[in-house]
């Protein structure tokens, strides 16, 4: 956490992110690591389901990716198909323009 992000928070001023970064900064003095003590069980298990969960959420993101790929897909050859006859239409139009300014005898 630094100092431009708690800024960024809606509603912190100055002040108050300077109260927060103060606070973090007591809390982060007063911690001591100490490698031969074991971890929390139940904070090792918390942290592990919520590596399951953003996991299954990814995987269910990802197995969906087709699916909505072959919609995407459906999507554009019908609107596409939907513009054709416009883009036609339009096409025949210019070539009538072209035809009929080739034929206009005061250039």
């Amino acid at each position: 956490m630094d100092e431009y992000a708690v800024e960024a928070v809606p509603q912190f001023g100055p002040d108050r992110t300077a109260r927060v970064v103060a606070w973090r900064e007591r809390i982060q003095a007063k911690f001591m690591f100490n490698p031969r003590e074991p971890s929390d069980p139940s904070d090792v298990r918390a942290i592990e389901q919520d590596i399951a969960a953003k996991r299954a959420n990814l995987e269910r993101l990802l197995a969906s990716g087709p699916q909505q790929l072959t919609h995407f897909t459906q999507e554009v050859m019908r609107i596409r198909a939907a513009l054709l006859p416009q883009l036609e239409a339009a096409a025949k139009a210019v070539a009538q323009a072209q035809a009929d300014r080739s034929l206009w005898p005061f250039e």
